[in-house]
């Protein structure tokens, strides 16, 4: 995903949903500075210790919310692995808090009714595509 994106060492990303924080991590392992949105208690914890335990504390950083709560207008690149509905309900706040040139990247599930401007086939996963949408 983070290649999908031409991530640069200068940019900010976002990933809703971020589970264990494996995006944030390697993101933050290429330089750049990444937030990883979360509401489930126990996995902000553990992407808060993983964080902690790689050294990452200045360039990583979990946030324990809602993602239709966090405003995004900072983010250069925002990760999505949500389902098609979440996707849906998304695409209003993408479009309104985006600036121009910001990536979205979504895995397995595109946002409906957005020409993407490259989908990738995964060959490496059972999930699918791989979507790269720009603002």
């Amino acid at each position: 995903m983070l290649q999908a994106a031409n991530l640069k060492s200068t940019d900010i990303l976002y990933d809703l949903g971020s589970g264990d924080g494996r995006i944030v991590i390697a993101a933050s392992y290429q330089g750049a500075k990444a937030y990883g949105i979360e509401i489930d208690p126990l996995k902000v914890l553990y992407s808060r210790i993983m964080i902690f335990l790689f050294g990452l504390k200045s360039r990583a950083k979990i946030i324990r919310s809602d993602f239709f709560k966090v405003n995004l207008k900072n983010a250069d690149v925002v990760t999505l692995f949500l389902l098609h509905e979440t996707n849906a309900k998304l695409r209003d706040k993408l479009k309104s808090e985006l600036h121009s040139g910001a990536k979205i990247v979504s895995y397995a599930f595109s946002l409906q009714n957005w020409k993407p401007e490259k989908v990738i086939e995964n060959k490496d996963s059972n999930f699918g595509k791989i979507y790269v949408y720009g603002r």
